[in-house]
C-alpha cells in the first residue's frame, strides 16, 4: 500500500533469508514468488525469472498444483514485461491446462487473464477477448483482484487499439474497481486513471491539462509503469485539439527512453510507433517511415503479430504515396 519499495524488498529477502536457514519451505516459497513478482514490475526480470523458478522447482518436488501453475504463470508474465511473446503464450498455454484440470477457479482465473494477455499481444484478438473476459468473471467469483483487474486493464488496451473507445473506458473502470476496493498499488490506480483520460480524449470527451498529467507522472512509484504512463499521455497530447507537437514529442521521448533502459521492448516497439504518427503529422514522412522500420524490427522479434500487422499497414500507406522510392 504505501510503496515503499526498498524497505518491502529488504523485509522479502530477510524472510527469504531465514526461510533457508530453518528450511521453512512454505515460507521460502512465499519468498520467492512475492520477490520474483516485485523483481518483475521493477524490470530486473532475470533475477525475477530466477526466483520463479526456484518457486517452481519447490512446487515440482512437492507436487503442489497450486504453486505450479501460479509460479509458471508469473513467470510467463516477467516474459510478457520483455516482449518475449511466444515462450509467454507457451507457458500460459499451459498453466491454463493445468488451471483447468485442477478445477480450482482461483487458478482458472489467474491462468484465463495470463493467457488472455498472450493472445492479445500476439495479435488473436478474438481468443485474447474470450480469456480475458474469463479471467474477469473469475476474478469477481474469487475477488481475486490484482488477475482481475490485470485481465480488464489489457481488455481496455485491446480495445483501445481497435478503436473502441467507450468500451476500453469500460474495461479500465472494471480493473479500478478490483484494485480501487483493495486500495492496492496507488501507482497501478495512476496508470489505469491515465488510460483512462487518453480513451476520453480519442473519443473526443475531455481534455486533461498538461499540468495535471504531469502530476499523475510525478505519483507513479512503479518503474515499469513509468514509460507506460509516459507512452499514454504522449498520446493524449498528440491528440489535444490544437495539437501540442512539442509536448507530444517530449513525452514521446521520454517514454522510449524509459522502455529502453528498462528493457521493455514490445512497449518500445509501441513508442516508435507514435514517433511514426507523429512525424507523419508534421508531413516528415521519411523520419515516419524509418520510425516504422524500427517498430517493424522490435515487434518481429517480440513476436507481437497484431502490432506488427499494423505497422506493415501504416507502412504500406507511406509507401503508397511514393515516399521513400
Amino acid at each position: 500500500m504505501e510503496e515503499d519499495h526498498a524497505k518491502g524488498r529488504e523485509y522479502i529477502e530477510k524472510a527469504l533469508r531465514l526461510a533457508e536457514e530453518g528450511k521453512d519451505y512454505f515460507s521460502f516459497w512465499n519468498a520467492c514468488y512475492v520477490l520474483g513478482c516485485f523483481l518483475s514490475w521493477n524490470c530486473e526480470f532475470e533475477k525475477a525469472q530466477d526466483y520463479f523458478y526456484k518457486a517452481l522447482d519447490l512446487s515440482l518436488a512437492a507436487r503442489n498444483n497450486m504453486g505450479i501453475t501460479s509460479s509458471q504463470i508469473n513467470l510467463g508474465m516477467n516474459y510478457i514485461f520483455q516482449g518475449k511473446i511466444a515462450p509467454a503464450y507457451r507457458i500460459s498455454q499451459e498453466s491454463l491446462r493445468l488451471a483447468e484440470e485442477s478445477g480450482d477457479i482461483y487458478l482458472k482465473g489467474m491462468a484465463h487473464a495470463s493467457h488472455g494477455t498472450s493472445c492479445y499481444y500476439l495479435g488473436d484478438y478474438k481468443e485474447a477477448e474470450e480469456h480475458l473476459l474469463k479471467g474477469i468473471s473469475f476474478g469477481e467469483k474469487t475477488r481475486h483482484f490484482t488477475w482481475g483487474a490485470w485481465a480488464a486493464a489489457f481488455r481496455g488496451d485491446m480495445y483501445f487499439d481497435q478503436g473502441e473507445y467507450a468500451k476500453a473506458q469500460e474495461s479500465y473502470r472494471k480493473a479500478l474497481l478490483f484494485v480501487g476496493n483493495e486500495k492496492f498499488s496507488p501507482s497501478w490506480i495512476t496508470l489505469l486513471n491515465v488510460a483512462i483520460l487518453r480513451a476520453r480524449v480519442l473519443h473526443g470527451e475531455t481534455e486533461p491539462s498538461p499540468e495535471e498529467l504531469s502530476q499523475r507522472f510525478a505519483a507513479n512509484k512503479n518503474r515499469g509503469f513509468a514509460g507506460w504512463i509516459a507512452q499514454y499521455i504522449a498520446e493524449i497530447m498528440l491528440h489535444r485539439k490544437p495539437e501540442d507537437f512539442s509536448e507530444a514529442e517530449a513525452w514521446a521521448k521520454k517514454a522510449l527512453s524509459l522502455h529502453r533502459e528498462n528493457g521493455m521492448r514490445l512497449l518500445l516497439g509501441r513508442d516508435y510507433l507514435l514517433h511514426a504518427e507523429l512525424e507523419k503529422r508534421r508531413k516528415n514522412f521519411e523520419a515516419a517511415k524509418e520510425h516504422l522500420n524500427q517498430a517493424m524490427a522490435i515487434f518481429q522479434e517480440c513476436g507481437a503479430g497484431g502490432y506488427l500487422q499494423k505497422a506493415k499497414k501504416e507502412w504500406i500507406q507511406l509507401a503508397s504515396l511514393g515516399i521513400g522510392e
